[in-house]
């Protein structure tokens, strides 16, 4: 077997690191930026190079620390990272993981729900930024991964450098850097960190990969060669990205309430591969999904629409799609929109991945629950026996009924897009409830602007 000879490790620089976060400039004056850390050696080196960065831009590094519950090692090796920190004058915060269902779930659903907790904690403390400290062996082992299951060409492009979800950008400034890079520059501060084992448990199919990997003959340049490949992928994926943000742009209009009209003409117009993957992102915007419909059900709804053959309703991913004058209307489906979330007075939380709810506001012990949920039909019948303008009749009867509302335990409190407000249930409280589109995926990525430059605002009541 050809010996590979080792080559000295360079620590990554304060210029080298300066030019790995440019790409995800400008930021506001004296910025905030959250990093998930776990103590192991990615995550903290990660940590350590924001801190030094945003210190010279008289801005500050948060550090998010999650607290699985798994092991009993963990509270041992948080209080460590905690000491760590401080001595670095980083602020930090322990998020608890409280769902037990969770913790016995699979590693997608376990970091679906990791995201949710910090980007929960970013969008009620205003940070705009989340940092992840995911590098470039990471994105060779997710390609790896995913060329194994089949994975076409998006699945290849790996994990990406930058997205929004939940009104919070999270970006991977280290993911064309090698991990042992990151230990070397740890080591050139004498910075311990802490060893994950299940990196090494043989359950996880990552580290089936990882192994492999070890035992190539010249795995340094492989594993080069892979993340080229990767980063190709990754560039047409961008390119594509780019081409359906210009479709979209100029061939839907956005709503506040959460839908939007699709011009027939300019869709059909478009190449095939730009409207198909147009109209995944605009099912996955409007019907609040993380992952898009099954391929063979996409092309045919597309075929449909792009022959103007379209004749009725019918429902996708948790969207209703039907014709609406010479549009095509693509709404949330009401009974797919059916989650309660309970909420209090000065929360801000997500409801149905798709809005952003806030209700500010004294409340009287009597009044101490309250639930936004869907309109729903019932709703509707409550709201039509008070006055309601005639922009908001005018909305589709579909939309109504799926629009976020306000609930306590005698009935309907508020409905922003509708303008109503049930005075009697909320007795002498001064309350305000808002509801604004902030989808958990975008129209079409980062890139796009069609709901920026609208007025996505679902307004108060007062």
């Amino acid at each position: 077997m050809p010996y590979e000879k080792p080559t000295p490790l360079q620590p990554i620089s304060a210029e080298e690191f300066d030019q790995l976060i440019s790409p995800f400039g400008p930021f506001e004056s004296d910025p905030r930026v959250a990093v998930g850390v776990s103590g192991g050696a990615d995550s903290l080196c990660l940590a350590l190079l924001l801190n030094f960065w945003l210190r010279r831009r008289h801005g500050r590094v948060v550090a998010l620390i999650v607290d699985h519950g798994l092991r009993q090692e963990a509270k041992r090796e948080i209080k460590q990272l905690a000491k760590w920190l401080t001595g670095y004058k980083i602020e930090y915060h322990v998020l608890v993981w409280s769902d037990q269902k969770l913790r016995k779930s699979g590693q997608a659903a376990a970091r679906e729900a990791r995201y949710r907790l910090l980007t929960g904690w970013c969008r009620s403390a205003g940070v705009l930024h989340l940092a992840l400290a995911h590098h470039r062996d990471d994105q060779v082992e997710t390609h790896l991964l995913r060329k194994d299951r089949g994975s076409g060409s998006d699945g290849l492009a790996s994990m990406p450098i930058v997205w929004e979800q939940d009104n919070v950008r999270l970006f991977r400034p280290l993911l064309s850097v090698p991990g042992e890079r990151l230990r070397a520059t740890l080591k050139s501060w004498d910075q311990c960190w802490v060893e994950d084992p299940s990196n090494d448990d043989p359950v996880f199919s990552r580290t089936h990969v990882r192994r492999r990997l070890a035992q190539l003959p010249q795995r340094r340049q492989e594993v080069a060669h892979i993340a080229s490949m990767a980063s190709e992928y990754a560039a047409a994926r961008a390119e594509a990205d780019e081409v359906t943000a210009v479709m979209l742009s100029q061939a839907t209009q956005i709503h506040p309430a959460g839908f939007c009209w699709l011009d027939h003409r300019l869709f059909s117009e478009a190449p095939a591969g730009v409207g198909v993957r147009g109209l995944t992102q605009i099912i996955l915007a409007v019907g609040g999904n993380k992952y898009g419909p099954r391929r063979d059900s996409l092309l045919l709804l597309y075929e449909t629409l792009r022959r103007h053959q379209l004749t009725g309703g019918r429902t996708l991913g948790g969207c209703y799609i039907a014709p609406y004058g010479r549009a095509i209307l693509l709404c949330r489906e009401p009974c797919a929109s059916g989650h309660v979330l309970d909420v209090l007075p000065g929360q801000c939380l997500v409801w149905d991945h798709r809005f952003q709810v806030t209700l500010l506001g004294r409340h009287s012990p009597s009044r101490d629950k309250f639930m936004v949920r869907r309109l729903g039909e019932h709703g509707w019948r409550t709201v039509k026996q008070k006055s309601v303008g005639n922009n908001e009749r005018k909305l589709p009867l579909f939309v109504r009924y799926s629009l976020p509302a306000l609930w306590d335990l005698d009935g309907l409190v508020a409905v922003p897009h509708l303008n109503y407000r049930g005075d009697a249930n909320v007795g002498g409280t001064d309350l305000r409830f808002a509801a604004r589109f902030r989808p958990r995926r975008a129209f079409a990525g980062p890139t796009f602007r069609g709901v920026d430059s609208l007025d996505v605002g679902g307004g108060n009541f007062k």
